[in-house]
């Protein structure tokens, strides 16, 4: 209990430093629980919270934004046209291709991806570039993974700004079709 309540501080706090800290706390707890919940998805929320509360750093938005691009490539299963609201989970018709140059964002036309490309606030062209540049760790984007591929960005020379320009119109564009922030 004590445990319990000293790595629930640290992870309030918000601190980098306490990341693995907390981690292993909570794995020791929850293993040793009956009522453990899957590790994998509390993994993911520790990561989602380590994200958003470990500043500013060059790390900090290289795993932020390739989070975001995990978000966008599995998890919410919505066609990445600003002005499409199709979702391929409840149209089992429906199959999400992604763009050819970036492998990133999914549409579920060839007419949706050609609005996106030129749409007047959020167009996929001012985008497709940056993600088209960290495309190759697309495939180390995995449940527990992220960390270690933004690392692995960082060190091989994705700057920053490219980083940046890549979680600001994934954000964007989960604002404009009011995706939640899961």
């Amino acid at each position: 209990s004590t445990r319990r309540t000293k790595s629930l501080q640290l992870f309030e706090e918000g601190s980098a430093s306490n990341y693995s800290l907390l981690a292993t706390g909570l794995y020791q707890m929850l293993k040793s629980s009956p009522r453990c919940p899957p590790l994998k998805s509390l993994h993911i929320e520790i990561q989602k919270h380590y994200a958003r509360d470990f500043g500013g750093t060059p790390e900090q938005m290289h795993f932020s934004s390739l989070y975001a691009i995990y978000r966008t490539r599995t998890r919410n299963q919505q066609c990445a046209a600003p002005d499409c609201r199709i979702k391929a989970e409840l149209s089992p018709s429906i199959t999400l291709r992604h763009c050819a140059r970036c492998r990133c964002m999914p549409y579920c036309s060839q007419t949706c991806q050609v609005n996106a490309w030129k749409h007047p606030t959020l167009p996929h062209r001012d985008i497709c570039k940056s993600l088209e540049t960290v495309s190759p760790y697309f495939d180390g984007l995995r449940d527990g993974q992220v960390r270690k591929i933004a690392k692995k960005c960082l060190e091989d020379g994705i700057d920053y700004d490219t980083m940046l320009s890549i979680l600001m119109h994934i954000r964007t564009l989960e604002n404009f079709k009011g995706i939640p922030d899961v």
